[in-house]
């Protein structure tokens, strides 16, 4: 285990954004800290293009920690150095296109969603799988929340385009507990970086519907009731080049030669997309109790 720590947030998520639209940030953050309760977002802002203080002091400040970032950091290892001076006793680390969603079987804050897991399981990482979101048709533009722009899922679209094989628990990201010590380690073709390494010995269950990646494998976990994250896969075309041309940017899916044939070709399959409005639902939900 790692060194004792003093601890002030039960429940924590790292965000590191080039944030381009200020009504999705603020959904991003109003679902974390209002809808999930969370009690304290990491904000590191990479050079974004909109007002990112801004947005944040629309919220109750003291759960937003902000950091300034220029040029192209390596996630790894900015969430690699913060890890080890966090105060958080629970941390994820999620990007401002991802969504935790639990229902109610859990209870109505991550806190629930954690102790509902630790009784059961006892274990210091839990795996979360990435759902695929996409819109019902390709998107020119969009400046509205995420979460009431794109409704939909398939992996079967993902599947029918032969350049990227998507897997129906392919990726996904991880709680962890910082009593622990952690490190993120580059792209190993498996987790493609997403699941940090335990330095005292991992000891984790993965929340998957099949177990088709799983070590351990929740039973009763259903993508329409249960647990996800709601990856917002696609964008418009424009904001996928963007993103390609990042230094950084070294997976096939970021070249931009490689953008338009899957942007294009993914929606020839667009009749098997199916409806998921989990989201939608709750944050309409939150926002009409407010």
């Amino acid at each position: 285990m790692g060194s004792p720590r003093s601890i002030k947030y039960f429940s924590e998520v790292i965000l590191l954004t080039k944030s381009v639209y200020e009504q999705e940030l603020y959904t991003w953050i109003d679902w974390y800290l209002n809808v999930l309760k969370f009690d304290h977002v990491a904000l590191f802002d990479n050079e974004s293009f909109i007002d990112v203080r801004g947005i944040i002091d629309k919220f109750q400040t003291d759960k937003i920690s902000y950091t300034s970032i220029v040029g192209h950091p390596y996630q790894r290892e900015l969430y690699s150095k913060y890890l080890t001076s966090t105060n958080a006793q629970w941390s994820i680390t999620l990007d401002d296109d991802e969504y935790l969603y639990f229902s109610n079987k859990y209870g109505d804050t991550v806190k629930d969603f954690i102790e509902c897991l630790n009784e059961a399981y006892h274990n210091n990482m839990y795996y979360i799988m990435w759902t695929n979101m996409l819109s019902k048709e390709p998107l020119s533009k969009y400046n509205d929340k995420l979460i009431n722009t794109h409704t939909y899922y398939s992996y079967e679209a993902f599947n029918k385009i032969k350049q990227i094989p998507f897997n129906k628990n392919n990726l996904g990201k991880c709680f962890i507990n910082n009593d622990y010590n952690y490190r993120y380690l580059a792209c190993d073709g498996k987790h493609a970086g997403h699941i940090p390494e335990c330095i005292n010995g991992n000891n984790y269950a993965i929340l998957v519907n099949d177990g088709s990646h799983a070590k351990e494998i929740i039973n009763g976990l259903d993508f329409n009731s249960d647990c996800f994250i709601a990856h917002y896969q696609l964008k418009n075309r424009q904001e996928w080049i963007r993103k390609s041309t990042s230094p950084i940017a070294s997976t096939k899916a970021f070249r931009p030669t490689f953008i338009k044939p899957v942007y294009d070709m993914i929606y020839k399959y667009k009749d098997i997309f199916i409806e998921c409005n989990l989201l939608k639902d709750k944050y309409e939900q939150y926002l009409n109790g407010k």
